[in-house]
C-alpha cells in the first residue's frame, strides 16, 4: 500500500519529526495552507503540501490516545490501507475514523485567538486561525466525501436551541460549537444537539463527511427547546445566589415543587418575549432550599411544562 498511502506516510513522518525533534516545529510552515484550505479538502488529498500540515490530526491522536497509537495503526496497514487501519484500531479504543475526524474539526476551531491548549492542540496558540463560511446557504452546500465544513451561524444569545442537520444520503456526523470550550460527542444526520449560542449570537457547526461518497440534499434546521433549567443538577456553592430557568414561555407562571407536593415557591413572570426567570433559591418563607429533588411547572394561557431539577449543596 505505499504507493496509496504515500499521503499517509508524509503525515507520519512530519508528526514523527516533531515528537522527537518538539523544539523545532518545524511542521508550522505547512499549516497557513492547511487552514486556509481545510474545508471541502479530501482528508486524505495528497499535493505536496496539505499531507504535511495534516499531520496535526496525528497531534490531536497522540493527545488523546497516547503516542503508541500512531505505530499501532500503522501495524494495521500492513493488511489495509491507512483509514480502514484508523478506523480499526479507533474501534478497538472505542472511537472510530468518522468520530476522530469531526473531532479533528472542531480541534481546528480552537487554533490562533481561540486556543485553549489544555484541552486541544498543545501549540495551537502558533497556529493560524480557521476562516469560516457562513449563513444557511453554506450549511446546506454538498458536503464532499472525506472532507468537512465550519459554518457560522447566529440565533439570538440567551436561549437554548435544538438544532439539526439532515441530509438526502446517508453517512457524516456534525456537532455545534456554542457557549462552551466542550467539544460535544458528534452525532450524525438526521440527529439534534442542544447548543446555547455565544454571548455575540454566534454558533458554529461543524460537518464531516467521513466516507467516499458526497453528502447531499443538507438541511438545516434550529428552534428554542422546551424550558429548561440552566444547570441540572444543580450544584450550589456558598456564592450561589440564583438559578435561571431558560426558555421561559411569555407571562408564565413558575411553580416549584418537593416531591411531596408541597409548593415550595412561585415566581411570576412579565416577560412579554421567550427569556429567563430566576429562582433565588429561598422558599416562600425566606429559607434557602435544601439538598433533594425538585419538581417544576411553568404555565401561561397557551402551554404548560412540567419538569425535575435537583439541588446539591457543596
Amino acid at each position: 500500500n505505499s504507493f496509496v498511502d504515500a499521503w499517509f506516510m508524509e503525515m507520519t513522518s512530519t508528526w514523527l519529526e516533531d515528537y522527537v525533534y518538539n523544539d523545532v516545529n518545524d511542521y508550522l510552515q505547512y499549516l497557513p495552507k492547511l487552514f486556509r484550505n481545510a474545508d471541502n479538502k479530501k482528508f486524505n488529498s495528497y499535493d505536496g503540501w496539505f499531507e504535511y500540515g495534516n499531520s496535526i490530526y496525528l497531534h490531536m491522536l497522540e493527545k488523546e490516545f497516547g503516542p503508541k497509537s500512531v505505530p499501532a495503526v500503522w501495524n494495521n496497514i500492513k493488511s489495509k490501507s491507512a483509514i480502514p487501519a484508523l478506523d480499526t484500531w479507533l474501534k478497538i479504543q472505542g472511537s472510530s475514523f468518522a468520530a476522530t475526524h469531526n473531532l479533528y474539526a472542531s480541534w481546528l476551531y480552537f487554533t490562533g485567538n481561540r486556543s485553549q491548549p489544555d484541552m486541544y492542540f498543545p501549540e495551537a496558540a502558533d497556529y493560524p486561525q480557521l476562516i469560516l463560511s457562513s449563513g444557511q446557504d453554506a450549511a446546506e452546500e454538498d458536503l464532499p466525501a472525506l472532507s468537512m465544513r465550519h459554518v457560522l451561524l447566529s440565533a439570538e444569545p440567551n436561549f437554548l436551541y435544538r438544532a439539526g442537520l439532515s441530509a438526502t444520503s446517508s453517512g457524516g456526523l456534525f456537532n455545534f460549537l456554542g457557549t462552551s470550550s466542550i467539544v460535544q460527542s458528534a452525532v450524525r444526520f438526521g440527529s439534534s444537539q442542544l447548543l446555547s449560542p455565544q454571548d455575540n449570537g454566534q454558533i458554529i457547526l461543524i460537518m464531516t463527511d467521513s466516507q467516499e461518497s458526497d453528502l447531499s440534499g443538507l438541511k438545516y434546521s434550529i428552534r428554542l427547546s422546551q424550558p429548561v433549567l440552566a444547570q441540572n443538577p444543580l450544584l450550589v456553592k456558598k456564592e450561589m445566589q440564583s438559578v435561571d430557568f431558560l426558555n421561559v414561555p411569555p407571562f408564565s407562571t413558575l411553580r416549584i415543587f418537593n416531591l411531596n407536593g408541597v409548593l415550595v415557591q412561585t415566581i411570576i413572570s412579565d416577560n412579554m418575549q421567550f427569556g429567563k426567570v430566576s429562582w433565588n433559591l429561598k422558599d416562600r418563607l425566606g429559607h434557602w432550599a435544601a439538598s433533594g429533588i425538585y419538581l417544576y411547572q411553568l404555565r401561561n394561557k397557551d402551554s404548560s411544562f412540567l419538569g425535575k431539577f435537583s439541588v446539591v449543596r457543596q
